[in-house]
Order: C-alpha cells, then structure tokens, then sequence
C-alpha cells in the first residue's frame, strides 16, 4: 500500500476522476496529506512485524525448546 501510495501520479489520478472514478478522488485527498496515510501504513505494518515476530519466537521455543531462545530471538 505505500508504495502504492507514493507511486501514484496526482495527474493520473485526475483522469481518473474526471472518468468518474469516486476511489480516484479519496485517492488524491489520501496524497494532499500523504503524511497521514504514511504514518497510518508504517505503524501498522511495525506492529504486525512485531506481532509475526513473537509469535515466530513462542512457536520456536515450543520446537527448539528454550536453550535456544537466545538465538531465536
């Protein structure tokens, strides 16, 4: 979605809205203030990460046991 976001020309955006496209005009409102949507994007993208990343580390533990768990983590 970000680089989706960034990529995004403004002007493409405006014939798509001139076409009638309802989703092209959220669009360029989302890249008037592109700091808002980015901000939304990139913490929730670091909390899944996190999330993934323990769960990556209860289930290794549960196979390798807990002398790795230095390692996993």
């Amino acid at each position: 979605m970000e680089a989706v976001l960034l990529s995004t020309t403004i002007p493409y955006l405006r014939v798509k809205e001139e076409e009638g496209s309802r989703s092209a005009k959220q669009f360029i409102k989302l890249k008037q203030n592109i700091d808002r949507p980015l901000s939304a994007i990139l913490s929730l993208n670091t909390i899944a990460h996190t999330i993934g990343a323990a769960g990556v580390g209860a289930q290794a533990t549960k196979v390798f046991g807990e002398v790795y768990f230095g390692l996993i983590s």
